[in-house]
């Protein structure tokens, strides 16, 4: 596989749609689980069947712990599973490995049906997962979503459980259902309804089991029930009637791993299909998959997820800032100009940053700034007012408005004594309520920087934009260019990295320039190389 592909695939953020948490259950939890409740040692004897030891993970091999989705061999083994920590325990400890994978979102799938027989409280199954999502947030980064499934169960059990999650609702997102022979069974309809109708009620959402293997029962359970997703559709691309209806509603399916081998070409049929996070690992040695249909994959994931619309949103701009560092996709036109507040209308660091402001903008480059006053109010000043043809600018520049687009990522909460809108110049604002997340943003919104002199609050954000540059250049990505104003930077830059014996390949990160033309021209040649190179 080639190398800058699989780095891709390792790296690149992914959401899974269907965790079954039941199956992720392993012999050192087990044991944990045993000696913690104060089991005999024969509980688990016999009771483990499909279920692996903790062990070393190979993302690329599959070997590992996580057992898959041998649900019949591992039912036995949740027995140990009694308690809330318990189930804290489960989910915590998968969500700990999937954040390893860089998985960013997933859907936490649990079947009461292994829990309730025992007479576990569902609200100690619920709450102790529920936790888990809290905690591995926090700890993990990884935003997962708490679903219930049902495994062969009987409709009145369905119904039960509903009824008892009414408490619980808010900790739920979705439920999964099995339809077969919804179409052609009337028994079959009122009892989906039934089920169907006690969910809306607790505002969840439905997703559909693929043991609809009949075209029909899709097409009909597609019509009535508008489910969030499909999960495992077989042969799906021997039913040229449903992937015309999929692709219409956009409803996203998740393939079988058999079904895999077919993915470029249900892309082109413009159906949302994603596979198992795990599967994209071997995706390139069974197909010709290459990063495009990777990124649709992700992309995909994401969207089809039970999340808020904002979170979804927030996920896919990480798609595609990753997508800008690992030089797949040309960046954005835009730089980001950092500088002290204190300059005022009239002095000469004020005259700077507005020339610069204007150099840029004519270029039709957004101005991306911490949004006060000073240097940032300047530099978008120039940008708003810069001169030239602005019709012209415009039908070169699309996307830009007539004056450029100048952002300023202020926060009122950090600096209450400076407007809550920002300076007069922006185009438009972000507002972040601490400093680091402020920062941050300044980083993420450009590919180029340039520093004017300042005080503390420069030197910051400097240095963090440096460090992220750095941190590019260890993980084979692109790093972004950064400018200094020579005359502010060049002598205590030189003292810094020598005294605190800053590498070498660091330094030759920073660029130091006399004008913002000359920091253009580099920026130019560079925005040249990297669209030609990009393949997204």
């Amino acid at each position: 596989m080639d190398e800058r592909l699989k780095a891709y695939i390792e790296a690149v953020p992914k959401a899974d749609l269907h965790v079954q948490i039941e199956c992720t259950l392993e012999l050192d939890l087990i044991s944990r689980i045993v000696e913690r409740n104060g089991f005999s040692s024969h509980a688990t004897n016999g009771h483990t069947n499909g279920v692996t030891s903790g062990g070393s993970y190979d993302r690329w091999n599959g070997h590992g712990a996580v057992v898959g989705n041998n649900f019949n061999g591992v039912r036995s083994g949740v027995e140990v599973l009694h308690c809330e920590e318990d189930f804290y325990d489960l989910l915590y400890g998968h969500l700990k490995r999937i954040s390893i994978d860089n998985v960013h979102a997933a859907e936490i799938f649990f079947d009461p049906q292994a829990h309730l027989p025992r007479e576990i409280p569902l609200g100690t199954v619920i709450n102790g997962f529920h936790r888990a999502v809290l905690d591995g947030f926090r700890d993990f980064g990884v935003k997962s979503s708490l679903n219930m499934c049902f495994a062969d169960s009987s409709t009145h059990f369905i119904a039960r459980v509903l009824d008892e999650a009414k408490p619980f609702a808010r900790f739920l997102s979705a439920v999964a259902l099995e339809c077969n022979g919804i179409a052609t069974s009337s028994t079959v309809k009122r009892d989906v309804s039934l089920l169907f109708g006690k969910a809306t009620q607790l505002g969840l959402k439905v997703v559909l089991y693929s043991s609809l293997e009949s075209t029909e029962d899709l097409l009909y359970a597609i019509d009535h029930l508008k489910p969030l997703r499909i999960l495992r559709v077989t042969s799906l691309f021997k039913q040229p009637q449903l992937v015309k209806k999929l692709a219409a509603e956009g409803i996203t399916v998740e393939l079988s791993n058999d079904e895999a081998s077919n993915v470029r070409e249900l892309l082109q049929d413009g159906i949302n299909i994603t596979v198992p996070s795990k599967s994209l690992y071997h995706l390139p040695s069974r197909t010709d998959c290459s990063e495009r249909e990777i990124f649709s994959l992700v992309c995909n994931s994401f969207a089809a997820t039970s999340l808020p619309e904002w979170d979804k949103d927030h996920y896919l701009s990480e798609l595609k800032y990753y997508n800008v560092a690992m030089g797949y996709s040309a960046p954005p036109r835009a730089i980001t100009v950092f500088g002290s507040r204190k300059p005022t209308p009239g002095t000469s660091d004020y005259k700077r940053a507005e020339h610069a402001g204007k150099v840029f903008g004519s270029q039709g480059f957004k101005i991306v700034c911490g949004g006060y006053s000073g240097v940032m109010e300047a530099v978008c000043k120039g940008a708003r007012e810069c001169s030239g043809d602005k019709i012209s600018r415009q039908k070169l520049f699309p996307g830009s408005d007539l004056g450029g687009i100048t952002t300023g990522i202020i926060s009122p909460r950090v600096f209450p004594q400076s407007s809550i809108s920002g300076n007069d110049y922006l185009s438009h604002f972000e507002v972040v309520n601490t400093l680091t997340k402020r920062i941050d943003q300044t980083i993420r919104g450009a590919e180029y920087f340039l520093a004017y002199s300042g005080s503390i609050g420069t030197m910051t954000e400097l240095i963090m934009t440096w460090s992220v540059a750095s941190a590019r250049v260890e993980h084979k990505a692109v790093p972004q260019k950064i400018f200094l104003w020579r005359p502010a930077w060049e002598s205590a830059m030189k003292t810094f990295t020598s005294d605190f014996g800053i590498y070498k390949n660091d330094v030759s990160l920073l660029t130091y320039v006399d004008s913002p033309e000359e920091a253009l021209s580099i920026i130019l040649k560079d925005l040249k190389e990297r669209n030609e190179l990009a393949t997204l």
